[in-house]
């Protein structure tokens, strides 16, 4: 399969991804604010911020959307032979479980924050605590947390399944087999990210509770003292730069207060929409969930989460790839089709000082 692709309304028609921020942006902005590559040609970075804002804008209405690894030709085959009997549900669900295996690694905040550990079969997950720490925060489910005393130099976890589902009506796949299928494969491999990262943003909101560096709740605009206060938290712990997380509506903010701009290097690749980073501020690259619709999105309206890197942060495990199964619900009696695929994972965040939580109310 290939990489990852950026997808948008009309791009069957011939359409250009200029021509759908146009329409997501009242013609604000258009082809004249992307090169060939679809990278954003701005003349300033005040320019560059507003465009990837209203980027976001159509991220959010879906105008400019994330399609699967699967190109268009592969999917309008897979559809015709699913339809006409020559490819299994077991295929179309080992194929769902590859699309998200895939999508992951760029998409995901989760990988993008944590380190990956591999754990062989039979193997414990272990996760060094750091001396320093008051205490480390664990997950011993997709929606349950814990702190643990950092007394023992290791901890061995329990694995939970992280779950991706997606499913069609079997009178869609009949009729509109391309739409169907194309769309199950979206399906499935936005609500696998969508999992991963939901668990990692409460597990940073957990460390940031309870942990050494507290938690700030404020009233009023985003001011850019706020914003460095913010970052600054991790960087008086002794501790590098690793990321700063911004829900998309404190753009609006940012936007319109012009002291922000110069504090900023704004990415001006198109790779924004597949990784959401969309600046850099003070070494901390700027990640947004604002390139998602809503229903995928993560984070807190007016919330803003620093972290540290990768190494001081913590790290996930899991045994082995995405593990696929299809199902078929006219067995008892529903018109549903579908596919869902499991990871049995672990999580683990042991240092306490590399989380400093805003939020804006």
């Amino acid at each position: 399969m290939t990489q990852n692709i950026v997808q948008w309304a009309g791009q069957q028609a011939g359409k250009t991804m200029g021509d759908a921020l146009s329409l997501s942006s009242n013609g604000k902005f258009g082809r004249a604010d992307l090169d060939a590559n679809n990278n954003i040609s701005a003349y300033s970075t005040s320019h560059a911020l507003a465009i990837a804002s209203a980027m976001q804008q159509a991220a959010s209405t879906k105008t400019i959307y994330l399609g699967t690894s699967i190109t268009r030709a592969q999917i309008e085959a897979f559809a015709g032979a699913l339809n006409s009997g020559a490819v299994t549900g077991e295929k179309l669900s080992i194929s769902a479980a590859e699309v998200v295996a895939e999508s992951a690694p760029r998409q995901s905040i989760m990988e993008r924050l944590l380190n990956e550990a591999t754990v062989g079969n039979g193997e414990p997950f272990r996760v060094a605590m750091t001396k320093q720490t008051v205490r480390a925060t664990v997950a011993i489910s997709a929606s349950e947390i814990r702190y643990q005393d950092p007394a023992t130099p290791l901890e061995y976890l329990k694995p939970f399944p992280i779950v991706a589902k997606a499913e069609k009506s079997n009178q869609d796949i009949v009729t509109s087999p391309i739409d169907a299928v194309e769309d199950m494969f979206n399906q499935v491999a936005q609500a696998g990210i969508t999992a991963q990262d939901r668990l990692t943003i409460n597990m940073l909101r957990a460390v940031a509770r309870g942990g050494e560096n507290i938690e700030t709740i404020t009233y009023g605009s985003l001011s850019p003292r706020l914003l460095a206060e913010t970052v600054n938290a991790i960087l008086t712990q002794g501790l590098p730069a690793g990321a700063l997380l911004l829900s998309s509506n404190l753009w609006a903010h940012i936007i319109g207060e012009s002291s922000f701009h110069s504090m900023f290097d704004a990415v001006t690749q198109h790779e924004l929409l597949l990784t959401g980073q969309i600046a850099t501020i003070f070494g901390f690259p700027i990640i947004t969930d604002g390139f998602r619709p809503p229903e995928l999105k993560v984070m807190d309206a007016s919330e803003m989460l620093a972290v540290s890197s990768k190494e001081y942060l913590g790290a996930f495990g899991s045994h082995g790839p995405w593990k696929p199964v299809d199902y078929d619900k006219s067995v008892i009696g529903e018109d549903k089709r579908g596919v869902y695929a499991t990871r049995y994972m672990y999580m683990a965040m042991p240092n306490s000082r590399a989380v400093k939580r805003t939020l804006l109310r």
